[in-house]
């Protein structure tokens, strides 16, 4: 996959604002960054800290675990979203 294509499926999952994908550093984003021949994918949060997520090799490889886990996140925000409450049984 190729970074247009990410970006297109996540503009369509509605969640393209949670990720940098360009290296810039952005707070509360996940941010995928080149560093050398390494990617980096990582969480900054809003003081600047950083969660480390993952590494990858490539590009391509970064791209489709950053698309599995989005879809994964937003199937679940859906379940979160749309169970009903235990108020409602």
């Amino acid at each position: 996959m190729t970074r247009k294509e990410l970006e297109r499926k996540l503009e369509q999952l509605g969640c393209l604002d949670w990720y940098s994908l360009d290296g810039s550093l952005c707070s509360d984003r996940r941010i995928l960054y080149e560093n050398y021949s390494v990617w980096e994918y990582f969480y900054m949060d809003e003081r600047g800290n950083r969660t480390p997520l993952k590494l990858f090799t490539s590009a391509e490889e970064a791209y489709d675990y950053i698309y599995k886990e989005a879809t994964t996140r937003m199937y679940n925000l859906c379940l979160l979203y749309t169970s009903p409450s235990p108020r409602d049984r």
